[in-house]
């Protein structure tokens, strides 16, 4: 099973999940955006460990689906995510707002108030956009 684009009938044939479970998965990969590692699916609500284990075998990992722009988000939808907080969107968010366009993924590291742990856990949902530099005609110069 594709942890990210098997439906719920593909994981209603794994031993242990039926209709609940299968749409408590597939909810929690919505919310994130995607799962990055198998490990992942175990932190589905109210998923038995013992059912996670019966099944880690049978899944296969897949790029993440959707990512987020962290010159181009918001606080409220970063605060949907299930891995932040209102405060940590806030932080992010005020970051880019005093310091400019985030260039670099890892500019994160630079708001103290995360650690590398938590960053670690974060990251693999961000992206940023490089914007085109201007055109110049070079004329004049």
């Amino acid at each position: 099973v594709d942890i990210n684009r098997s439906e719920a009938l593909d994981w209603e044939s794994l031993p242990g999940i039926g209709p609940y479970y299968a749409s408590k998965i597939i909810e929690f990969r919505e919310r994130l955006g995607g799962f990055y590692s198998k490990d992942q699916v175990q932190e589905t609500w109210q998923l038995p460990d013992s059912t996670f284990r019966k099944i880690l075998p049978y899944l296969q990992e897949s790029p993440i689906m959707r990512f987020i722009d962290l010159n181009d988000v918001d606080i409220p939808t970063l605060a949907n995510h299930p891995y932040l907080t209102w405060k940590d969107a806030k932080l992010i968010v005020r970051y880019r707002q005093q310091h400019g366009r985030y260039l670099f993924i890892e500019d994160l590291l630079n708001i103290h108030a995360f650690d590398s742990s938590y960053l670690n856990r974060v990251m693999p949902y961000f992206q940023v956009k490089q914007t085109a530099p201007p055109i110049t005609s070079g004329v004049g110069s």
